[in-house]
């Protein structure tokens, strides 16, 4: 079964308010899809963040590996592993995670079998946590306590929350509203993006050990392996990291550096499907569970997949294009866990009728 075209799509939709965390601004959601044809007529799917610049390079990869075999994973991929006019983080990785993801999903409609099955299939459930609390002109402490009530509704029972745009002493206020809120049986996260220096970092861990965080995620910049390590040796509460990292290199730095408490791989961004396992492996021999960061559809199969998976990140309500992207819903178990679709491959199917709204452009690859 050959690789007879590639085809990338970029899709946008504008936020009506715009979110922001520590370090970013967001006005809309960006998604690029890669939709990988054969010529035996199947099509699979893969996709990441990203605009019009990622979608470009899908496009010009694609091109690369079109007539391969497209259930030669590790051929294919190793034509775009050492990327010399992209690069190899960045929007290669990005571009490179969504052409990977696509072949895992073609893999799965041959043999019939999903994602999480093909990986090994260690549970059917996994609790979630709803990704939320980013910052907004006009959100006070009770439209944040609202929202993390709004999660607790859907079934949830981890709810987690932004942190590190505000001043330390406003930011604490907002995780002791939220703490108020949901009660003390419900797990809270806290995500700084990075925006904090070594010594507010460590201010910031002292305070919240006051409301029995989960986590802190990403306290200072991750490329800071150093003083990461630092702060999680000697924070009191678990550090997690690991989304901002596009090369295995890097990751298994921090990982055997002993950077975090839990792994926050993202596949979307560090060579798909393949490079998150072996992620997951690396952390796995230094005894640090993963809990994958991003998109639901895609990370319950890995973190279903491994014995220390702890977690899939949810989100819910945040834009139309994350509500319209797909025709079935992973919808949250009434334990707060969810469950990966027992159909093959991803087991997600793109509703393309209703995605058509937020094409903003596409290009293809194929034989000439």
């Amino acid at each position: 079964m050959k690789i007879a075209k590639i085809a990338a799509t970029w899709y946008q939709a504008p936020f009506a308010r715009p979110i922001a965390n520590s370090t970013f601004t967001y006005g809309a959601s960006n998604k690029v899809v890669v939709r990988i044809h054969t010529d035996g007529g199947l099509v699979g799917t893969g996709w990441t963040n990203g605009t019009g610049l990622a979608m470009a390079i899908a496009r010009d990869m694609g091109q690369r590996i079109v007539g391969r075999d497209a259930l030669d994973r590790t051929a294919a991929l190793a034509v775009l592993a050492d990327d010399k006019v992209y690069g190899r983080g960045g929007l290669s990785a990005k571009s490179r995670s969504a052409i990977d993801i696509a072949l895992w999903d073609l893999a799965g409609q041959v043999s019939g079998l999903s994602i999480h099955r093909m990986l090994g299939a260690h549970r059917d459930r996994v609790p979630a946590y709803v990704a939320g609390g980013y910052y907004a002109e006009g959100k006070d402490l009770s439209s944040l306590a609202e929202e993390a009530l709004g999660a607790l509704s859907l079934g949830a029972r981890a709810f987690k929350m932004k942190i590190g745009l505000a001043d330390p002493k406003r930011d604490l206020e907002r995780v002791a509203a939220v703490r108020s809120a949901v009660g003390p049986d419900v797990a809270l996260l806290v995500d700084a993006n990075g925006g904090y220096d070594r010594a507010t970092a460590r201010l910031m861990a002292d305070g919240l050990r006051e409301f029995d965080v989960a986590w802190f995620e990403e306290p200072i910049d991750s490329r800071d392996v150093e003083g990461q390590a630092a702060l999680r040796a000697a924070a009191g509460i678990p550090i997690a990291s690991g989304e901002s990292e596009h090369s295995l290199h890097e990751m298994g730095y921090a990982i055997r550096s002993r950077a975090m408490d839990v792994l926050n791989a993202d596949a979307q961004c560090v060579d798909g499907i393949t490079g998150w396992a072996v992620a997951a492996q690396m952390a796995a021999e230094e005894g640090i569970p993963v809990a994958p960061h991003g998109d639901q559809e895609l990370h319950v199969h890995l973190a279903a997949a491994v014995p220390h998976g702890t977690f899939v990140e949810y989100y819910h309500g945040v834009n139309a294009l994350r509500e319209e992207m797909f025709v079935e819903r992973l919808e949250l178990n009434d334990d707060g866990t969810v469950s990966p679709p027992d159909r093959p491959g991803l087991g997600f199917v793109f509703d393309e009728e209703r995605l058509a709204r937020f094409r903003r452009d596409g290009l293809e690859a194929g034989a000439a």
